[in-house]
């Protein structure tokens, strides 16, 4: 069986205009051409797909049982074509992007949205990881671009954008002893600390102080943990902003410094390894977004 595109879009176009004529009207053929088609086609599938025994002719229920299932062919094609065309381009099958644990709340929906009417066919990858292992997947090149807050020191072959804020906040519940008082920095330090880490990583954390800490690479149950009054936490203000007015969560009252830190959201990528169409593009979308906000 010899099945093309062509064919199938003749046929496709016949059934929705009712009509050869009107069929060889919107594809710019001439009418000769559509008929052959169409006998081609019922040579091909031994079947007889229009009743030519009325001036125009009409589909015939086999016709219209293959309407939808040509539909979907056809879409098919046309994807594996729009696939090909885009790997032709050097646009690249695949953009991974690993936010950082702390930044898993942000919203990049808007950038994503504008990024797949760009690339249809792009395959978005999302991960989210301890800032240490977003930042080594990156440099390895197991990810395209990860989302960080700033970094004490710079690896020499990081690129990076600052792309926003963010206020990290000390918090407690009101079940937690640093809650009832005025705390001193020695007090944080005695307090167990729920600090965002992963098992492969045991470096310590900017936002680190107490020396007693859990570790966690997930910010739901960083959140848990703080709310069920087992350790205090510093978390992004913008996602516990709920948390604060409900009074579910409270700012510890620090003497000795303000309990809010105020970090660079980077979006990094490694001088090492070259950029796609997609990634490129994707870096001019965060930029516009930045000036934007």
């Amino acid at each position: 069986m010899n099945l093309n595109q062509e064919l199938l879009l003749v046929f496709k176009t016949a059934i929705e205009t009712g009509s050869f004529s009107a069929t060889a009207r919107k594809l710019g053929k001439a009418p000769s051409a559509v008929s052959m088609a169409i006998s081609q086609l019922e040579d091909e599938l031994a079947l007889s797909l229009f009743d030519r025994s009325k001036r125009e002719p009409q589909p015939t229920p086999a016709a219209l049982s293959l309407y939808q299932s040509t539909l979907q062919t056809l879409a098919v094609m046309q994807q594996w074509q729009n696939h090909a065309l885009q790997l032709a381009d050097h646009v690249e099958p695949v953009l991974s992007i690993a936010f950082a644990t702390e930044l898993e709340s942000l919203i990049w929906t808007n950038i994503f949205r504008q990024l797949s009417e760009y690339y249809p066919l792009l395959k978005l990858e999302i991960l989210t990881l301890p800032q240490q292992e977003a930042l080594e997947s990156v440099l390895s090149g197991r990810v395209n671009f990860a989302i960080l807050l700033e970094r004490q020191s710079l690896n020499g072959i990081e690129q990076f954008i600052e792309i926003g804020k963010e206020n990290m906040v000390a918090v407690v519940a009101p079940n937690h002893p640093l809650y009832h008082q005025k705390a001193s920095y020695d007090d944080l330090l005695q307090h167990r600390q729920i600090v965002f880490n992963s098992r492969e990583n045991q470096s310590t954390s900017v936002l680190q102080l107490s020396y007693h800490s859990w570790q966690t690479d997930n910010q739901y149950f960083a959140v848990d943990i703080i709310h069920a009054g087992l350790a205090w936490g510093f978390l992004p203000q913008s996602y516990i902003e709920d948390h604060l007015k409900n009074q579910t969560l409270a700012l510890i009252d620090v003497e000795d410094f303000c309990p809010s830190i105020t970090l660079c959201i980077d979006l990094v990528w490694s001088r090492e390894r070259p950029l796609g169409k997609a990634a490129q593009h994707f870096i001019e979308l965060v930029k516009q977004s930045r000036h934007k906000a």
